[in-house]
């Protein structure tokens, strides 16, 4: 219920900022058939100002609330997982605890439902991903690391990635700490 909640939330701010958008482009519209080209410029930079700051605030009250999860996590669990070890795609992440050797995956949308495990629970891990071809354009799609574990119930733990190169630096983290 709180995720749906938050996904409403999330879709009327949008559906907001593009309605105040729309208005400020009709508004240069009108100057611009007034015959104040120069105007119409000036509201369409607004309007790309606005749209570029409601994304970044998006951002950052994502990258708070991700400081404010690990914090809370941390204290409830005794671990010391930070920003600085952590992989993944926007909505989950996969975080690394060096000094209690444990590991954290959670899913930013449902923040209650996380997997806390120790590094021993990992038996294998590989890194995949699927050439997307577009016209004479390669790129990778995909990028997932799959982790095999000890447990019957989990067998296999799943990381999306957006980019292949987070892939392979948490390859290689693990390399280095498991291998």
């Amino acid at each position: 219920m709180v995720v749906m909640k938050q996904l409403l939330r999330e879709i009327g701010n949008l559906i907001l900022a593009g309605i105040v958008a729309m208005i400020i482009i009709l508004i240069g519209g009108l100057f611009y058939d007034a015959g104040y080209e120069g105007i119409t410029w000036v509201w369409l930079a607004v309007a790309f100002y606005y749209f570029y700051k409601y994304i970044k605030n998006r951002f950052r009250l994502a990258h708070e609330k991700r400081i404010q999860v690990l914090s809370k996590f941390n204290t409830e669990h005794g671990t010391n997982f930070s920003m600085d070890i952590g992989f993944g795609d926007f909505r989950t992440r996969f975080y690394i605890d060096e000094k209690t050797r444990k590991f954290l995956r959670f899913d930013e949308l449902k923040p209650n439902d996380y997997l806390l495990f120790d590094f021993d629970y990992v038996t294998k891990w590989e890194l995949t991903w699927d050439w997307k071809v577009s016209g004479n354009h390669k790129s990778y799609s995909n990028i997932v690391m799959s982790l095999t574990t000890t447990d019957i119930k989990k067998p296999i733990i799943k990381i999306g990635f957006n980019y292949l190169s987070d892939g392979e630096k948490l390859k290689s983290t693990l390399d280095i700490l498991l291998g």
